[in-house]
């Protein structure tokens, strides 16, 4: 096969530019030290790459590692325990079944017995990683009964023949201060996140009035499992 004019072109061009870079080389190695000719070496091969060669550049980075799953209501369906419930239509439960009542309604709403410190506490199962939570008020009436709303994050599974161990569990936050507002909301966010499988939630109202209770609409936390976790 006779060589095409262009290929001719290139051969011609090659050899000129390694001509060049061997005399640039040749005068560079009695006058410069070793380290500028093995740059001049380098820039003769490069130079002489195929073009397609020449052109792809250096390889690709690794892909970054992908984003970590996004924290999602861990708390509905859990295991829940109470203190104590004014009524069976009141259950514990009713806090962590995904629904908020309509303004006005105590449909689907948790009521603690009359008392001082009563408490509910949420067991996940597994230690979880929480990054919030949000408390909604009874949106009946009645808001001010819970006080100073204490959490209290641990890392046991729930015994209820020893439940007043988990007032000794970490403390996050007092989150609300003085009491709350029927219809209202106490948002706890915690930065950074905490980990522990259970979660409970305390009344600090000390008033001896007989109309204290726990009560709450909703309570949503915000997590996920503690494996799941990406540095």
């Amino acid at each position: 096969m006779q060589p095409t004019e262009t290929s001719q072109k290139e051969e011609w061009m090659t050899m000129i530019i390694w001509r060049g870079c061997l005399a640039r080389l040749s005068v560079l190695q009695m006058q410069l030290p070793l380290l500028l000719p093995l740059q001049v070496a380098l820039l003769c091969f490069i130079l002489l790459l195929p073009p397609s060669v020449a052109a792809q550049g250096p390889l690709p980075s690794s892909p970054p590692p992908p984003p970590p799953p996004p924290f999602t209501n861990i708390a509905i369906g859990k295991t829940i325990y109470a203190s104590s419930q004014f009524s069976s239509q009141y259950a514990p439960v009713n806090a962590i079944d995904g629904i908020i009542p309509s303004a006005g309604s105590n449909s689907s709403t948790f009521i603690s017995a009359n008392g001082t410190g009563e408490w509910l506490v949420i067991d996940f199962g597994e230690a979880m990683t929480i990054s919030s939570i949000a408390l909604y008020h009874r949106r009946d009436c009645c808001g001010q009964e819970l006080v100073n709303a204490e959490f209290r994050l641990g890392g046991a599974a729930v015994l209820l023949s020893d439940a007043s161990n988990y007032f000794y569990n970490y403390r996050l936050d007092n989150a609300s201060s003085g009491p709350g507002t029927t219809g209202g909301v106490i948002l706890l966010n915690l930065n950074p996140p905490r980990t522990g499988r259970t979660l409970l939630v305390r009344n600090s109202n000390v008033n001896p009035s007989p109309y204290v209770r726990l009560a709450m609409a909703e309570l949503q936390v915000y997590g996920m499992p503690a494996g799941n976790n990406q540095d």
